[in-house]
Parts: C-alpha cells; sequence; structure tokens
C-alpha cells in the first residue's frame, strides 16, 4: 500500500459528485443500520467522504488511513464536527472500542494476503469483543473477474446517476494508473481460509456496498458468537 504522496492525491483529484456516487450504498446501509453512540471505523478513509456523510447522525466516525496527505485534508473537514475524528498513526486508536470497522473499496490495494492479515489482526484488537460487533469488507474483487464488464456497468450506473463524464475519466486513469500492477483478488474460500487464524467467521452479503455488483461484500465476527436478530435484513437494507 506504499505510494508517493504525489501519487496519492493525483489518484484521488477526483469529481466530488463521483467520489459520493461510489459511497451511496454503503452510506445508504449505515445510515439505516446505526445505532445511537455506535462507534464507526473506516479503514483507509481517504478524505473521510464516509464519515462526513455520518455527521448528522448521533454515532462517532473515526477514520484511519496510512497516507498523510489525505489525514491531512481529512482533519480540515472534521474540524466542525465533535462526532467525527481521524488517525494517522495506529497507536492511537483504542482496544476493544468499536462496534463496526468498515474496509470500504480498500481490500484491492493491498500488497498481498499476509498485508490483509496484518490490517485484519490490528481490527480484532480494536474491535469490542461482543456477539454485535462485525467488521466490513466491501468492494472485494474475485479472482474470475471481467474488468471490461465491470467497468462498462459502472459506466451505465453512473450515466442514469448523471455523472457519466466523470466516471469515464476514473475508469481511464484506473486502467493507466494500475497497468502492471497486481491488484489483490480474493475468492470467497482464500477469506475462509485466513479468517480461523484470526479467530473470525464470515457471513456473504446480498449484495455488494458498492456500485461495482460484480464485487463481493463480507461481514465479520468473532468466532463462536451469535448471529445477531435481523442480520440477513441488515444486509439488504442499502
Amino acid at each position: 500500500m506504499s505510494e508517493s504522496i504525489q501519487s496519492y492525491n493525483d489518484w484521488n483529484e477526483r469529481n466530488q459528485g463521483m467520489a459520493q456516487l461510489w459511497i451511496a450504498p454503503m452510506l445508504s446501509f449505515l445510515r439505516n443500520n446505526h445505532k445511537p453512540r455506535m462507534k464507526i471505523l473506516d479503514f483507509g478513509c481517504g478524505y473521510f467522504d464516509l464519515g462526513m456523510g455520518l455527521a448528522d447522525l448521533p454515532v462517532e466516525v473515526h477514520g484511519f488511513d496510512i497516507h498523510k496527505a489525505a489525514i491531512n485534508i481529512a482533519k480540515k473537514r472534521c474540524e466542525p464536527h465533535a462526532n467525527l475524528h481521524v488517525h494517522f498513526e495506529k497507536e492511537s486508536l483504542q482496544a476493544e472500542y468499536f462496534d463496526l470497522i468498515i474496509f470500504n473499496s480498500v481490500i484491492q490495494y493491498f500488497s498481498g494476503p499476509n498485508d490483509l492479515f496484518e490490517a485484519l489482526n490490528s481490527c480484532t484488537q480494536w474491535l469490542k469483543k461482543d456477539p454485535a460487533s462485525r467488521i466490513v469488507l466491501s468492494d472485494v474483487i474475485p479472482r474470475h473477474y471481467s474488468a471490461p464488464k465491470d467497468a462498462l456497468e459502472n459506466l451505465l450506473y453512473a450515466t442514469q446517476k448523471k455523472h457519466f463524464w466523470p466516471m469515464l475519466s476514473h475508469l481511464v486513469k484506473a486502467a493507466v494508473f494500475f497497468r502492471g500492477n497486481t491488484i489483490l483478488q480474493l475468492d470467497k474460500t482464500d477469506l475462509e481460509n485466513l479468517l480461523p487464524k484470526l479467530h473470525l467467521s464470515m457471513q456473504a452479503a446480498d449484495i455488494n456496498l458498492t456500485p461495482s455488483k460484480r464485487r463481493n461484500t463480507y461481514f465479520l465476527s468473532f468466532l463462536g458468537t451469535d448471529s445477531i436478530p435481523g442480520e440477513k435484513e441488515m444486509t439488504l437494507r442499502t
């Protein structure tokens, strides 16, 4: 996940409407399923668009990112909101503090399964040891994946939402940016082999929580915890 600050800024120069379009399914899910005083961590928060979209709710939202440039921008955006916080250092995150930890469209940028394992291992320290606590992995790209079909579907979706040109620009930029680079792709079985070492179990969501419907979303919880009431409904209320 290492890259220069300049390359990070180049990649993240995007139309704000496009950014809102991409987080809309996750934002809808969180707004429909939040509980008062819930504590949420957005892992790989970038400019913290997700947190900003939840600022008006009675929840506490934290963002974490390894990119100082993104955190500096996120901090300025958070200043008017007492319930929003961002972190650059893992050490500033409290143990057993969060009810929900979100990986929203960031899994593909990890260098490999070991890198993801280390991130999830940290999350198991931050997540409350509670049956209702969850880690959400959204936008997980499967191994057998057609990038052209996914791009076409996303372009059609963006056209319906009146964001054709920003999406087209994003797709062209992605094709250039990731040329020659490996994107982490994981099937359900890959995660099933990884998660028991972290004492986590997994449930697949019925839909992916980004516009990319060819990708997957998974809910993780501690092994041995019971499913929370209405969890199947929770995966659909977007």
